[in-house]
C-alpha cells in the first residue's frame, strides 16, 4: 500500500506541474508582449528616412565646354554607406567625394547625379552645360564678322546657348553674334571703352569699361551694376570655377600704393561675386590683358600679360 501512495503521489505532482500551472507560464509571455511592441515601435522610430546630402561643386550650371567631354565632382554625406551613379554609371566614393568624365553632345546636355543610401533614400542633381567645338566656331565666326562690317573689335565671350558675344571698344558696344547662321544682333551700347568680357552660366554678362575704370554687370533685361569700380585700365575678365571674377588691370586703387615700380604695376583682382569681397591675388605683372580661369582639382586659373608674355597664377 505504501509503494501505490507514492506513486499515486507522483503521479499528481506531475499533473500539476504539466497542467495546473500551464496558464501562468501563457501569462508569463502575455505580459511581455508590450515590451516586444514598444521595441518595434521604438526600430521602426528610428528607421532612416533622410536622403543623402548630395552637392556638385563642377561643372557650374549653365557651364560652356569646349571639349567633349567633362569633369562631374561633388560631394556626399549620410548616416551610412551611399553610392553615387553620374549619368546612370556608379562611381566610387573616397572620403565623401566623387568624381567622373562625362561625354557631352554638341549643344545643350543635362547631366544627371544620384546619391543613393543604404535605406533607399535618394536624392537627385541635375546640371545643364553646353559643348561647343571650338574648332568649329573659330572657322565660323570670322567670316561672320567679316560680313556684318562691324568696327573694330576687342574680347569675345561665349553665352550659355552657345552664341559669341563680342566687344567693339571705339563703338562702345557690344554684339551678339550666332553659330547657326542668324543675323548679328546689337546686345549693349552706349559704353564706355569696353574690352574684357566674361558671360555667366544665368544670362548676365560682366563687362570691363575702361573709359570708366569699373567693371559692370549686365542682365538680360538690360539692368546694369557696378561690380568694382576704382580699376584703373581694365581689361580682361574671366569667370573662375568657385564663384570668383578675375580682372587684368594696371592697378585697383582701393588696394592702397603700389608696391611695383612704374613698369610692374599690372595686377590682377579677385571679386567674390557671393560676398562681394575683392583682394588683388597677383601684381608685379607688366600690361596684363587676357585672362582664363580654369585648371584642375583647384580650379587653378591662369592669366597672362600677353605685350610681355609674363604669366603668374592664381587660385580660384
Amino acid at each position: 500500500m505504501l509503494d501505490c501512495g507514492w506513486w499515486i503521489a507522483r503521479l499528481l505532482l506531475v499533473f500539476l506541474s504539466t497542467v495546473l500551472l500551464r496558464p501562468a507560464t501563457a501569462a508569463v509571455r502575455a505580459d511581455d508582449a508590450p515590451s516586444a511592441s514598444r521595441v518595434l515601435l521604438a526600430q521602426a522610430r528610428h528607421r532612416d528616412t533622410t536622403p543623402p546630402v548630395l552637392v556638385l561643386t563642377a561643372p557650374s550650371e549653365g557651364a560652356v565646354a569646349t571639349a567633349p567631354t567633362i569633369s562631374v565632382r561633388g560631394t556626399v554625406t549620410d548616416e551610412g554607406a551611399v553610392t553615387v551613379w553620374v549619368e546612370g554609371r556608379r562611381v566610387p566614393v573616397r572620403a565623401g567625394a566623387f568624381a567622373a568624365d562625362v561625354s557631352l553632345r554638341r549643344g545643350p546636355n543635362q547631366i544627371e547625379v544620384e546619391a543613393i543610401d543604404a535605406a533607399g533614400n535618394r536624392t537627385r542633381v541635375s546640371r545643364q552645360v553646353r559643348f561647343e567645338d571650338l574648332r568649329r566656331i573659330q572657322a565660323l565666326v570670322p567670316p561672320v564678322l567679316a560680313a556684318a562690317d562691324l568696327p573694330t573689335l576687342g574680347n569675345l565671350s561665349m553665352a550659355s546657348d552657345g552664341a559669341i558675344l563680342v566687344t567693339a571698344p571705339q563703338a562702345g558696344r557690344i554684339y551678339r553674334v550666332p553659330v547657326d547662321g542668324s543675323p548679328v544682333r546689337l546686345y549693349a551700347d552706349h559704353l564706355r571703352d569696353p574690352l574684357g568680357i566674361a558671360a555667366a552660366g544665368d544670362g548676365s554678362l560682366f563687362v570691363a569699361e575702361r573709359g570708366a575704370d569699373r567693371i559692370l554687370r549686365l542682365t538680360p533685361d538690360g539692368t546694369r551694376t557696378v561690380v568694382l569700380d576704382r580699376v584703373d585700365d581694365p581689361r580682361g575678365l574671366a569667370l573662375g570655377r568657385e564663384g570668383g571674377l578675375f580682372i587684368t588691370a594696371i592697378r585697383w586703387r582701393d588696394a592702397g600704393p603700389p608696391r611695383e615700380p612704374e613698369a610692374h604695376r599690372g595686377v590682377v583682382v579677385r571679386r567674390d561675386l557671393a560676398t562681394g569681397a575683392a583682394r588683388v591675388v597677383a601684381e608685379g605683372l607688366v600690361a596684363p590683358e587676357g585672362i582664363v580661369a580654369g585648371g584642375e582639382e583647384q580650379g587653378r586659373g591662369r592669366q597672362c600679360g600677353f605685350r610681355s608674355e609674363e604669366c603668374g597664377m592664381a587660385e580660384d
